[in-house]
């Protein structure tokens, strides 16, 4: 899903005007960004926290390195709404399988 299906879908269940969803939605990412440069991580109750991560420098073969950098991860809380939701490819297989012949 694209940030422009997001806010589009937001406002027709909303019945908001897109371009204040925008607003928010625009808003709301930047407050996100913000908290991870400044390194602190940003909890959604109901959902899960986004921290920041640093990865360790490595080195490779042929003198090759990558620097240390920081990278954002999401842990999905044991309560989560996302945890109920089914997997792409596993929970269509099974539910084809657990349907009974016709």
């Amino acid at each position: 899903m694209t940030r422009v299906e997001l806010i589009e879908r937001i406002s027709v269940s909303l019945k908001l005007d897109s371009h204040l969803v925008g607003n928010v939605v625009t808003e709301l990412l930047n407050e996100m960004t913000e908290a991870f440069r400044r390194g602190e991580e940003v909890k959604l109750a109901g959902y899960g926290t986004f921290k920041v991560k640093t990865l360790k420098s490595r080195s490779y073969k042929f003198k090759r390195e990558t620097p240390e950098r920081k990278n954002v991860r999401l842990y999905v809380g044991r309560k989560s709404k996302w945890r109920s939701m089914p997997s792409s490819k596993k929970s269509s297989q099974s539910q084809e399988r657990k349907s009974p012949p016709e």
